[in-house]
């Protein structure tokens, strides 16, 4: 079986035979400007965030990245506390 390639960025990634057709998939790393555009974020709070400590990145050469395990978990502590926010309090 050929695994059919995915291009994401400037990398390309093989897609996972066991993944379904329509599921969502997390890509491996964000730019700040693809991580802005898919999380509908501006400038200033996407660096707010990193500054913060929330949204953790790292660095190859002068380029600054996220990775998807850092943007998912970011977007889960924004959902958790949008949760308990709503949750009844007896």
């Amino acid at each position: 079986m050929k695994l059919a390639s995915i291009p994401w960025g400037f990398a390309e990634v093989q897609r996972d035979p066991n993944i379904q057709k329509g599921q969502n998939v997390t890509p491996p790393v964000y730019t700040i400007e693809e991580f802005k555009k898919t999380y509908k974020l501006g400038h200033t709070k996407t660096f707010e965030e990193i500054s913060s400590g929330r949204l953790q990145t790292y660095n190859v050469g002068r380029r600054r990245y996220i990775s998807g395990r850092a943007a998912e978990a970011w977007q889960r502590s924004y959902e958790e506390q949008a949760s308990s926010a709503k949750a009844p309090v007896a």
